[in-house]
């Protein structure tokens, strides 16, 4: 190699470093901002809708990598709470048959 060819390899390497610095971009996912969290949460509080846009967020493919991972954390916590409060449900649906049963 001359040293053209180094030269020419060092602005190559710089221009693209440059361009992904200056688009935002450092290799790393882009952060989610306090803003889109703040609609996020809103979204999510809705009941139904925050449930299916859990789920498009989670497994559509286009949200930040990040607010996927969150997604798919908080399916897992309506799912754990769901079945403890299918659970509860059951226990006070027998509780209260038994004892107000016509069969003493």
């Amino acid at each position: 190699m001359n040293d053209t060819d180094i030269q020419e390899r060092q602005e190559t390497s710089n221009a693209a470093a440059s361009n992904a610095t200056s688009a935002g971009n450092t290799g790393a996912n882009p952060s989610v901002t306090t803003g889109d969290w703040f609609l996020t949460i809103l979204i999510t509080a809705i009941p139904l809708i925050g449930l299916i846009m859990l789920f498009v967020w989670a497994f559509g493919g286009g949200a930040n990598e990040n607010k996927s991972s969150w997604a798919k954390a908080m399916l897992i916590w309506v799912l754990i709470l769901g079945v403890i409060a299918g659970i509860l449900a059951y226990v006070v649906y027998k509780a209260y048959t038994h004892r107000y049963s016509w069969d003493m």
